[in-house]
């Protein structure tokens, strides 16, 4: 027989999967707005992949992470923290929280791969807001017909049920 230089048959497979990574955020003590926090997405080598904002539920969604055939079998670790900004909002405890979780990557066939996440329990960031303040009430009194002396008369600061809060002179 006479064959051709190239006898061997060649053929390549590509396959394709992705995985979008989502958290919550839960705010204590005032209702929370849309783009209000912002979180960063990072893998094991703390490159930051992302950063997003929540949306006004509280839902945290990053964009898909694409994955190809190279992936196949690997594990992954990423990790999405809070950003505390330069300046705190006053009255707000930030949440410390890292969450880590990983994601496999198999080969689910005719060029799908299929990306499944490993989460931890506690995927919900939580802050908490508490504003304080104070008044300083600011009356006087005056006398008519004499002079007014001092510490004469006694006055009494009540809540709205009637309870004493202070007595002053």
């Amino acid at each position: 027989p006479s064959y051709p230089a190239d006898t061997v048959f060649n053929n390549s497979y590509v396959a394709t999967g992705s995985f979008a990574p989502q958290a919550s955020k839960a705010l204590a003590g005032r209702t929370l707005q849309a783009d209000e926090i912002e979180f960063e997405l990072r893998d094991s080598n703390d490159v930051l992949l992302q950063t997003k904002e929540n949306a006004a539920n509280g839902n945290i969604s990053f964009d898909a992470i694409e994955y190809d055939q190279d992936d196949i079998g690997n594990t992954y670790t990423y990790r999405v923290t809070e950003v505390v900004p330069t300046e705190p909002e006053t009255g707000m405890t930030y949440d410390p929280m890292t969450l880590t979780f990983t994601v496999a990557v198999t080969d689910a066939g005719n060029g799908v791969l299929t990306a499944t996440p490993s989460y931890p329990a506690d995927t919900e960031f939580n802050n908490t807001y508490a504003a304080t303040g104070s008044f300083v009430p600011q009356v006087s009194k005056t006398l008519s017909g004499r002079d007014l002396k001092a510490d004469e008369f006694s006055f009494q600061l009540k809540d709205s049920d009637g309870g004493v809060l202070q007595t002053k002179k």
